[in-house]
């Protein structure tokens, strides 16, 4: 026999005399009975048309170090099943989500809600351009406009109020719901 088929022979019986340990291994790896046997199916197949390699010094512990590895890579294949499948679930959900007719129902309301910010003074409209879509902070919009932190609190009420009423508004809701009543009381939430 050469040295070939000689290592095959050998890692085949060390699979065999070790079944159940090489079970315990991957049953603990894997999380069920049934995924241990598929795998011990898979590395019968490996062990037996695997490509002859260094001699072996201890064939129970290259079949276990094989069986764990194959727990590993199939544990790594089931994660990256999960994060597509959770990726194409979350895709699929958007996409039902995205209609025309709530396209056109955003847009309407998105333009809706920039008629009520023209309607504010321009000094409130600033204070609102600079902290929601430049991100700075009360005390970097004072600095900037020259105004004190109470004055960009007072704006940014007023904005956040007129924005919750004119959504109230559009969307035939009552006026003085609790989304008002958390910008009145301080909120830059």
């Amino acid at each position: 026999m050469s040295e070939g088929p000689a290592r095959a022979a050998l890692t085949i019986q060390a699979f065999f005399a070790h079944q159940e340990a090489i079970r315990r291994v991957l049953r603990r790896r894997l999380g069920s009975a049934e995924a241990a046997a598929d795998a011990m199916q898979e590395l019968y197949l490996k062990l037996c048309f695997s490509t002859p390699g260094p001699e072996i010094e201890d064939p129970r512990a290259f079949v276990l170090r094989a069986a764990n590895n194959l727990a590993i890579d199939q544990g790594r294949g089931q994660s990256r099943r999960a994060r597509l499948h959770d990726a194409a679930a979350s895709e699929i959900e958007t996409i039902e989500q995205r209609t025309p007719e709530r396209a056109a129902l955003a847009r309407a309301e998105l333009a809706y809600l920039a008629d009520a910010v023209a309607t504010l003074p321009p000094r409130a409209r600033r204070v609102f351009w600079l902290k929601r879509f430049e991100g700075r902070s009360h005390a970097e919009i004072a600095a900037a406009l020259g105004i004190g932190l109470t004055t960009v609190f007072k704006d940014l009420k007023l904005t956040m109020s007129t924005l919750l009423a004119a959504r109230r508004r559009f969307r035939g809701e009552e006026e003085g719901g609790e989304g008002e009543r958390a910008a009145e009381e301080g909120g830059d939430k």
